[in-house]
């Protein structure tokens, strides 16, 4: 069985096919054009292509839904809970557009006696800022109401208030972040990577 090459048996077989120096590159046709004239070609075709091409940036592309999420199981496996919650509702979001930081926020209902568990140690006077992309629904909309609360370019809240560590809830790569007092049974833990 033979196997056809057209493009192969044309340089090979005929008389007409053209004569490349050490200066000129063949280009389609059989014509040929000097380095210099390729290389100028090229680098007009590249910026068409890289605008063909485009890049992906997902913030743009995809409209992602925020759920929220009720599973303590599941949010048992990503941060550290101390004992007594009783409900749960929590959501995750991107830091930024691009890379791979994210952040977990979640508002655990316990049990008022309980609280101390949850907001260990002293709490300090500090601004307290919902990451970007924080849906304020559901128990998150508690937010909205507290005292000198005040709206941010990015849709949530900022406000002063009693803030604690969260030494009860890091869990790698969750290290960083802030608990608050939402309500007198419910806590806010804010969390993210670098």
């Amino acid at each position: 069985m033979e196997i056809w090459n057209a493009g192969y048996w044309w340089y090979v077989n005929c008389d007409d096919s053209p004569t490349i120096t050490d200066n000129q590159v063949a280009i389609l046709g059989g014509a040929t054009m000097g380095r210099r004239g390729a290389l100028v070609f090229a680098l007009l075709l590249l910026p068409l292509v890289m605008l063909l091409s485009g890049c992906n940036d997902k913030s743009t592309n995809v409209d992602r839904k925020i759920m929220m999420n009720t599973d303590l199981n599941e949010l048992q496996r990503l941060i550290h809970l101390p004992t007594g919650v009783k409900r749960c509702e929590w959501q995750t979001g991107d830091r930024a557009p691009h890379g791979g930081d994210w952040w977990l926020a979640a508002v655990l209902e316990v049990e008022i006696e309980k609280i101390p568990d949850f907001l260990q140690g002293t709490g300090t006077k500090d601004v307290f800022e919902t990451p970007p992309g924080l849906e304020l629904i559901s128990s998150f909309a508690a937010l909205k109401s507290m005292p000198e609360a005040q709206p941010t370019e990015s849709n949530g809240v900022m406000l002063i208030t009693e803030t604690y560590g969260i030494a009860p809830y890091a869990n790698s790569p969750l290290l960083n972040g802030n608990a608050i007092r939402l309500s007198a049974n419910q806590v806010l833990v804010v969390l993210w990577t670098n």
